[in-house]
């Protein structure tokens, strides 16, 4: 367990690191004000989930706030059998597979423009 405990230490260490890491920091705020999922945790493993969009020079931090808002705007909704409804705008679900992500960006409203990221 201290090897495990050491790779997830060298694992948050990388991600730190990485120039990319404060802008997501940035996006996930702007998800959580956007969502309401103000309990939610920054983690690494989320970090590694918008990465590979930050990065790329086909989506980026503008589409990357696109599909957020797009998930605020226009998310799946599954009734449950207790009545309540399951509203799919994790963070997980927008960053699971570029398909899924571009819907979102499509879902965005019209009109949307990219806000400015304040710390």
């Amino acid at each position: 367990t201290q090897r495990y405990a050491e790779l997830k230490r060298d694992r948050q260490a990388e991600a730190e690191a990485d120039p990319l890491w404060p802008m997501a920091i940035r996006c996930f705020k702007y998800w959580q004000a956007m969502t309401g999922h103000t309990r939610c945790a920054w983690t690494v493993e989320r970090f590694e989930m918008v990465r590979p969009y930050l990065k790329s020079s086909q989506y980026g931090v503008p589409k990357v706030l696109r599909a957020i808002a797009g998930a605020k705007h226009d998310p799946w909704r599954k009734p449950r059998k207790n009545g309540s409804t399951y509203v799919h705008d994790g963070w997980d679900v927008i960053f699971s597979k570029p398909g899924t992500f571009e819907e979102f960006c499509n879902k965005a409203p019209k009109g949307w423009k990219c806000p400015p990221l304040n710390d």
